[in-house]
């Protein structure tokens, strides 16, 4: 168990992560590591590779949840959840789903409130040009967006 986050309920009756310290920008907050890496995705899994996805270990990360103002990013080359924000102790955890995960399995309708909220998130496949300048994304992610332009 990491002293630094806590899983809790949020808000609408979910369970989200939660800072226990302040954290600065750029700091990593906790190691990350692979579950049973495979073809299959799910909800709680991430795409860590073309074609592979894994629960992300220690398993209450799997509780990061979703917002178009994240705070975190799933660093999958340094293997360390990093924070992107300054965050306050007693803050949601939260990151860009679309940053590490090409199609979602389940899409759905965001409600982040964020002033940049992109409503309808299903993965990064989906998103415009002018959409991705506003994110950080894995290296998964960034090439099949190199793939997918027009040659």
């Amino acid at each position: 168990m990491n002293a630094d986050y806590e899983v809790r309920p949020t808000s609408n009756g979910h369970h989200g992560v939660f800072a226990l310290r302040n954290f600065q920008a750029g700091e990593a907050i906790s190691a990350i590591h692979w579950g049973d890496p495979g073809p299959v995705r799910s909800r709680w899994t991430i795409q860590c590779a073309e074609g592979v996805h894994a629960m992300p270990l220690p398993e209450n990360l799997k509780y990061v949840n979703h917002s178009c103002a994240p705070s975190v990013f799933f660093d999958i080359e340094k293997m360390q959840l990093v924070a992107l924000t300054e965050i306050a102790m007693g803050q949601e955890l939260t990151f860009f789903y679309p940053s590490t995960e090409w199609e979602m399995t389940e899409s759905f309708q965001c409600s982040c409130g964020a002033a940049q909220c992109l409503g309808k998130i299903a993965g990064a496949a989906v998103l415009t040009a002018d959409s991705r300048k506003h994110f950080r994304f894995s290296p998964v992610i960034l090439a099949r967006f190199k793939e997918s332009q027009p040659a």
